[in-house]
């Protein structure tokens, strides 16, 4: 990728910038739909079932910017490639690199061998039988084949190609219990220990964030704004509609969801100044408005290591807001899909649930509603195509509210097989002394001091740009700087009828071929940030992602570097 900064970038000019697709499906092209399509005799168009008139107006709303504008333009300029012929010979970059999401092994990183070989022998177990001995030991070791034959076991007959349980494999759901309770540091005879029964294994964490959705966005018998069932000594009340408490800046899927399921989004903002930090302060304010609004707020997401800012939660700060999430009868939800990403020298990840079991009071620990995410599409596996993960239930949520997450995990059959012995290779990784280990150990450090050095290294080349901030990344796999430009540019945008941070990501990609998401995709509008920027100056966000394998980051970093001295060229602060 050198060429490409030493050739084309530093000469062409940003006129190769084309905004018509942003547009793509926020409006009715007619003359796209009424082409071929069924009329009625007098010649008018018969009305169809699913356009943009007819189908549900909040799955038209909602907007989910990891998979959205940017990447159908990177995947358009994609295809462009691919074809050749002159219109690529033009384009300023040969590859697109996609930063716009957590996607690991899309930009090349690698798999675990352990974990390759188990789900090969799962999907086809005679492998091993076939193989002379010397070839079978070295390709499917005896502690792989245990593993294999251990899940396969439980799974029953079929295998990986028959419907499991509900909530997924017996065994697999034990091993992720067992795995808790050590990660968390409960006693396995403890009161609050992990059991098999509140284990939910899910295609990917997604899944386990709709089925909680599905079960907080309302009731036909509505809070009112008492907390009664609508009724309150007799007379009728407000009823109240349901409300989330989400981060901003924010992983997108809740805000969608919320949308798409009709709970209104209570966004609380995080304190980049302290290090994106969450004020209870702000939490109870959030609450009080949204109550004088009729809006009653049913739970707390928290998302740590965050998505996108990469903070880790001091454990000081978790007993905070489990404390509210107790006082205000609020499902704390838990995402802590990148546990195994943290890269703060001297700090752990901890976990929600290992803080409040070892220093919250007993009545909280009994009742606090606490739901914590795993996935394997992150962490140091980076299995996202596997849709594997799981969703973990505290003894303080309900029997009732466990079988209705049941009643939706029936619905949908069963998690996928192969997600669901990934995640049981995750969870149960070889141990010392085995075939499988020293290799395993192996691979598990290289790809966790890559990670991090990767986490520094781009941290550290966007401070040193122009009228660039960024926090570091403590933990999970982005990058979230701000961005400081001038009026120029900021009327350059409006221009083109594009936001500040769309304007500068789309001349990114169509200038180097690098995909990144703008800020207002996770909140973060342009000119909202949390501190003031100097007068005449205009401040957004993007993520991008440290995903690049080492060996292409530096080219990457030097074509980020190329755009933004060119867009100030171009855009000079006032």
């Amino acid at each position: 990728m050198q060429h490409v900064l030493a050739g084309r970038v530093g000469r062409r000019t940003f006129g190769l910038l084309n905004f018509s697709y942003l547009r793509i499906g926020r409006r009715n092209r007619s003359h796209g739909v009424s082409a071929g399509m069924p009329h009625e005799a007098d010649g008018t168009r018969r009305r169809k079932a699913l356009d943009l008139r007819t189908i549900n107006q909040r799955v038209v709303a909602a907007q989910y910017a990891v998979r959205g504008e940017l990447p159908t333009r990177a995947a358009r300029l994609q295809q462009t490639l691919e074809k050749g012929g002159p219109e690529a010979a033009a384009l300023p970059f040969k590859e697109i690199i996609y930063c716009n999401i957590g996607n690991p092994q899309a930009l090349g990183n690698p798999p675990f061998t352990y974990h390759r070989r188990v789900m090969a022998l799962c999907d086809c177990p005679d492998l091993a039988a076939a193989l002379p001995e010397k070839e079978r030991e070295k390709l499917f070791p005896a502690d792989v084949r245990e593993a294999t034959e251990r899940i396969l076991r439980s799974a029953g007959l079929g295998g990986t190609g028959a419907y499991s349980d509900s909530q997924g494999v017996p065994i697999i759901r034990q091993d992720v219990a067992e795995f808790m309770n050590k990660r968390d540091g409960i006693h396995e005879d403890s009161e609050f220990a992990a059991r098999v029964k509140d284990v939910f294994l899910t295609n990917g964490s997604s899944s386990a964030i709709l089925m909680l959705m599905a079960l907080l966005s309302g009731s036909d018998a509505a809070l009112s704004a008492d907390g009664t069932n609508g009724v309150s000594h007799g007379r009728e009340t407000r009823s109240m509609r349901p409300g989330v408490l989400i981060p901003v800046p924010q992983y997108p899927i809740y805000s969608a969801l919320c949308t798409v399921l009709g709970i209104e989004a209570l966004h609380y903002h995080l304190v980049q100044e302290q290090n994106w930090s969450i004020q209870v302060t702000e939490l109870t304010e959030q609450v009080r408005q949204a109550r004088s609004r009729g809006i009653e707020a049913r739970a707390l997401v928290v998302i740590s290591p965050g998505n996108p800012t990469g903070q880790l939660l001091h454990p000081a700060n978790m007993r905070e807001l489990m404390d509210f999430a107790y006082r205000e009868g609020l499902l704390l939800l838990a995402d802590e899909v990148y546990a195994d990403n943290v890269y703060l020298d001297g700090r752990k990840f901890e976990s929600f649930r290992r803080v409040l079991h070892s220093s919250m009071p007993e009545e909280v620990q009994e009742s606090l509603e606490l739901v914590s995410l795993y996935s394997a599409s992150k962490g140091l596996v980076g299995e996202c195509g596997r849709r594997g993960g799981y969703m973990l239930l505290s003894p303080g949520v309900t029997n009732e509210a466990r079988e209705q997450l049941l009643k939706l995990a029936s619905i949908m059959l069963c998690p996928n097989l192969g997600g669901q012995v990934m995640i049981d290779c995750v969870v149960r990784p070889p141990e010392p002394g085995q075939p499988s280990y020293e290799l395993y150990q192996k691979e598990k450090l290289e790809r966790y001091e890559s990670l991090r050095r990767r986490a520094h290294r781009v941290v550290e080349a966007f401070k040193s740009m122009r009228g660039v901030q960024c926090n570091p990344s403590e933990g999970a796999m982005y990058a979230f700087p701000s961005i400081t430009v001038g009026t120029k540019a900021l009327q350059a945008a409006q221009k083109s009828n594009m936001p500040l941070d769309t304007f500068y990501c789309v001349s990114l990609l169509e200038r180097t071929g690098i995909c990144v998401v703008p800020g207002a995709g996770f909140g973060m509008h342009s000119n909202e940030p949390t501190s003031s920027v100097p007068n005449g100056s205009c401040r957004f966000y993007l993520r991008t992602t440290i995903l690049p394998p080492e060996e292409k980051l530096e080219p990457v970093i030097a074509l980020l570097r190329a755009h933004h001295e060119e867009f100030l060229q171009k855009y000079p602060p006032d």
